[in-house]
C-alpha cells in the first residue's frame, strides 16, 4: 500500500491522546485538540473546549456509567507489553524449573537467584 491507501485503510480519529474511558459504544477522553466523544459506529469524534461541556454531552447521550477506569497512555502500554512480558516470565520460570533453555548452564544456586528475580518481576506487572 502506498500511504495515501495506508491512511485510508487505518485512519486516525483522535491523536496525542493525554486519558480516556470507554462508555458503551463511545470512548470519551482529553486529546491535544481538547476534550472529546468518539462514536465508535459512526467513527464521529466530537471535540469539547472543557470537562464540563464533556460531561454535558455525556448526559445527553446517556451513556450511563463508563465501563473502564480513567486510562493514560501508559495503561496502554502496559495492557499490550505487560502481558508480552508476563507470558516471556512466565515461560523463563518454566526453563529455570526444567533446567532448559536460558538456565541450561547454570548450578542451581543461580538457578535459584534468577527463579526470585522472575517472581519479582512478575509481582510487578500484577500490580
Amino acid at each position: 500500500m502506498n500511504d495515501a491507501e495506508q491512511e485510508d485503510a487505518n485512519p486516525v480519529f483522535v491523536s496525542h491522546i493525554q486519558w480516556w474511558r470507554y462508555y458503551k459504544g463511545h470512548v470519551v477522553g482529553k486529546a491535544k485538540k481538547g476534550f472529546f466523544v468518539f462514536d465508535e459506529r459512526s467513527t464521529k469524534v466530537q471535540f469539547f473546549t472543557d470537562q464540563e461541556k464533556l460531561d454535558e454531552h455525556i448526559k445527553e447521550l446517556k451513556l450511563n456509567a463508563p465501563l473502564s477506569k480513567r486510562m493514560t497512555p501508559q495503561d496502554g502500554f502496559n495492557q499490550v507489553f505487560g502481558a508480552m512480558m508476563k507470558n516471556l516470565y512466565e515461560q523463563q520460570l518454566k526453563e529455570i524449573e526444567q533446567g532448559t533453555g536460558i538456565s541450561k548452564d547454570l548450578n542451581p544456586a543461580q538457578r535459584e537467584a534468577m527463579k526470585k528475580s522472575i517472581e519479582q518481576y512478575l509481582k510487578t506487572l500484577e500490580g
